[in-house]
C-alpha cells in the first residue's frame, strides 16, 4: 500500500477526545477557524492528497488503521484545500454520508501531538 496523504498531529481540542470516543475524528488542519478548534485533532500536512480518496483504502492515526467503506463527494476536496476531513467510525448501516465525510470500519483513540496521520492506497 503507498501512502498519498501525510501529515502530524499538532494538537486535539478539549472536546476532541469525547468526539473520538463518540466515533467521529474531525481533521482540520492549521490555520482552524476558531469554532472547530475544541471538537477537532489539529494537523500539519506534510504531502498530498496525491490522489482522490477511495473506498477500500485506509486511514492510518498514530498505530491504528481504519479501513474507509465510503467516501463522500466532497471529501477529497476538503481534504486537499483546508486539511479537512470527517471520519465516521463504524457507522450504523443506512447511516447518511455526508459530502465532506467518509465512513470506516475501526477504532481509534485520542492521538497525541506528534503522532502520523496518513491515508494509503488498499490493496486493489
Amino acid at each position: 500500500m503507498s501512502v498519498y496523504y501525510e501529515s502530524t498531529v499538532l494538537r486535539a481540542g478539549d472536546e476532541a477526545g469525547d468526539m473520538v470516543e463518540g466515533g467521529v475524528v474531525i481533521l482540520y488542519a492549521d490555520p482552524i477557524p476558531d469554532a472547530l478548534e475544541s471538537v477537532s485533532v489539529v494537523h500539519g500536512p506534510a504531502k498530498g492528497p496525491e490522489r482522490e480518496i477511495r473506498p477500500g483504502d485506509v486511514f492510518l492515526l498514530g498505530d491504528e488503521r481504519v479501513e474507509l467503506v465510503a467516501v463522500g463527494e466532497r471529501a477529497h476536496e476538503n481534504l486537499r484545500t483546508l486539511g479537512h476531513i470527517v471520519v465516521y467510525l463504524n457507522p450504523d448501516e443506512g447511516t447518511s454520508l455526508l459530502p465532506g465525510a467518509v465512513h470506516g470500519k475501526g477504532t481509534v483513540t485520542l492521538p497525541k501531538a506528534g503522532a502520523r496521520l496518513a491515508l494509503s492506497g488498499g490493496t486493489t
